[in-house]
């Protein structure tokens, strides 16, 4: 919590089930900076690469 993290594989799970396991991100998603936050707020900050050039800048999540 309260750092900074760049994403180097993806996981999602539901109810302890892996949906979807990547070991490996797209090159676009490399650069990206995700900070989590302990009042449960996260930010990514999408850099240079983008899948989409007209994404935000940046993203707000909300959570627990």
């Amino acid at each position: 919590m309260n750092k900074n993290f760049k994403h180097t594989s993806a996981e999602v799970r539901a109810n302890g089930i892996i949906l979807a396991n990547r070991s490996l991100v797209f090159d676009y998603e490399r650069d990206n900076v995700t900070r989590y936050e302990s009042s449960g707020i996260a930010t990514t900050r999408y850099e240079v690469l983008k899948c989409d050039p007209t994404e935000p800048n940046e993203e707000f999540y909300f959570g627990r």
